[in-house]
């Protein structure tokens, strides 16, 4: 009962956030005058690179070697083909740690390892709402493994598993190219393949081993962009599905990323992504990080 109300108070605070992050956004859209649903989010890449090293020798806590490292790249792209208007996004991430020291077990552990790409596509109709069609795909770019004490057991790789998802329903958008915040609502098709990891995929209540999985529910996915200082911007996308097979469990993910520009192309990244799959963990995965690096606008 503890780790339910923890994990309502987790997804609480993500919903919260959204929330502010659209009075924003509205407060933002009123003061220039532009009209809700006229806009989408502008086209950019963003590029972030951090590493982070230390090291001691002959301290009273022994040797020791750190470094660590971080790469991200996130493009969000638009075209009108009439009289249809489609956004592609496409998401890297790939981080991790080595750390030499008295206790050579497992020194490197990859933090952060995933791509995502995806496509929505809308009929702009001048209604409040407009509907849309999406398409998405998510997959590991790497091996992933599992650490418990001196044991570790990989559990992911490229394309195994994949995750692909559609979606049919509607959407709205308010804002401007400063600020938008986008919120759409369908019935959504899951699919989960695997070749060796099936952890997603297998029904533990068959014998056989099954490697892929299909479901179907319903998909709630809000986006928001803020351009809230000269140096600073926010982007995040708060997520949640659930399944006709199981509707009082959802899977929920919230990924937010602050970026404050020091000096041309140095800056500081704060990513905060909160994680909660059933189907990968019991408990609610929550990674956090702030880092110095590069950060370049395209």
């Amino acid at each position: 009962m503890h780790c339910r109300s923890k994990h309502i108070r987790v997804c609480w605070l993500s919903m919260r956030l959204v929330g502010i992050m659209a009075f924003h956004i509205q407060t933002s859209s009123a003061q220039t005058g532009s009209a809700p649903n006229s806009l989408s989010f502008p086209s950019t890449t963003n590029l972030n690179f951090s590493i982070v090293q230390s090291a001691s020798w002959n301290t009273t806590q022994g040797d020791e070697l750190l470094l660590s490292a971080r790469f991200a790249t996130r493009s969000n792209y638009q075209w009108v083909v009439q009289p249809f208007q489609l956004r592609g996004n496409l998401t890297i991430t790939l981080g991790g740690s080595y750390r030499d020291d008295s206790i050579p077990q497992n020194a490197f552990r990859l933090a952060e390892n995933e791509a995502f790409a995806e496509g929505v596509l809308t009929l702009p109709l001048g209604w409040r709402v407009d509907p849309y069609f999406s398409a998405n795909a998510r997959t590991p770019i790497t091996e992933s493994f599992a650490v418990a004490g001196p044991l570790r057991t990989r559990t992911a790789k490229l394309w195994d598993p994949v995750t692909s998802q559609q979606a049919l329903g509607c959407t709205y958008f308010l804002g401007d190219h400063t600020a938008g915040w986008s919120t759409r609502l369908g019935l959504t098709l899951q699919q989960i393949r695997a070749r060796h990891h099936t952890q997603q995929t297998n029904d533990t209540r068959t014998p056989e081993v099954e490697a892929y999985r299909a479901q179907s529910g319903v998909e709630w996915v809000n986006e928001m962009n803020a351009q809230l200082d000269s140096s600073i911007s926010y982007t995040g996308r708060f997520g949640m599905l659930g399944t006709f097979d199981a509707l009082g469990v959802w899977t929920v993910r919230s990924e937010n990323e602050l970026r404050m520009n020091v000096w041309k192309s140095l800056g500081i990244t704060w990513n905060f992504t909160l994680v909660h799959d059933v189907k990968q963990s019991l408990r609610t995965q929550i990674r956090q990080s702030l880092m110095v690096g590069v950060v370049q606008d395209i």
